[in-house]
């Protein structure tokens, strides 16, 4: 029911959403800091929002994958799994730039580059809500 809302919610809703304890929640969320995002905010100064994808012009808050996974935590669940899902490569141009970028990253991951979504399963912590992850 809230798979495609997460990146469309302005402030914590005030839903009741019940999960058993035994329950799973599946996400699936876009990565802005993939390279088709990043690139062109890098060399044309360009962000464009689209009516679809990454930029979705409905999509009031973005996130990366260590974002993403900081928001599941501070909510109170526990991550089983994590997995960016890639779609066409970069040309060779762009895996130049993104060679070049990941080198300047404190913990290097090419893959954040080039994962268009993340697709999440996580289940209850115990823990109701996290503060300061």
């Amino acid at each position: 029911a809230f798979l495609p809302l997460l990146s469309n919610v302005v402030e914590k809703s005030s839903g009741n959403y019940s999960l058993k304890s035994s329950g799973h929640i599946i996400l699936s969320m876009p990565n802005v800091k993939h390279y088709s995002v990043l690139l062109p905010l890098l060399l044309r100064d360009e962000f464009p929002y689209t009516d679809s994808g990454i930029l979705d012009r409905t999509h009031v808050k973005l996130y990366t994958g260590t974002e993403i996974q900081k928001l599941v935590l501070r909510s109170g669940y526990e991550i089983e799994m994590i997995e960016g899902i890639s779609y066409d490569g970069p040309n060779e141009k762009e895996e130049a730039l993104i060679d070049t970028l990941n080198m300047f990253m404190d913990a290097p991951c090419k893959n954040s580059f080039l994962a268009y979504q993340y697709i999440l399963k996580a289940k209850k912590s115990g823990k109701d809500y996290v503060e300061n992850i």
